[in-house]
């Protein structure tokens, strides 16, 4: 998944998550540091995400994406618990998500 789409993903499901306050894209709220990523207002805090991404051998990003799924999606119940709580909290939100696109969740 190119990160313009799985910034515009990972939006919808922060803005469904009753845990999360006000969500918006780095961009719309003035941090152009990175091209991609999320503001989240999560448990009180200003929470800040960016996304970047390795293309597969093969893809280019001038040419139309050419979605896949995964032969083993990623399971549910296999998200990590490692890591700091904000990086806890977005490996549970994408890993529990159930896209036949993830692979894996790794923090």
């Amino acid at each position: 998944m190119r990160p313009q789409r799985f910034e515009t993903f990972v939006l919808e499901l922060a803005q469904s998550n009753p845990q999360v306050g006000a969500t918006t894209t780095l961009r719309d709220s003035g941090d152009t540091t990175y091209p991609y990523g999320l503001s989240v207002k999560l448990e009180g805090r200003d929470v800040r995400y960016q996304f970047i991404a390795q293309p597969r051998d093969g893809d280019r990003y001038d040419e139309p994406e050419n979605v896949t799924e995964a032969e083993r999606p990623f399971h549910p119940d296999a998200v990590p618990a490692a890591g700091l709580p904000e990086e806890q909290f977005m490996a549970g939100l994408v890993g529990r998500s159930g896209s036949p696109e993830l692979l894996d969740v790794t923090v």
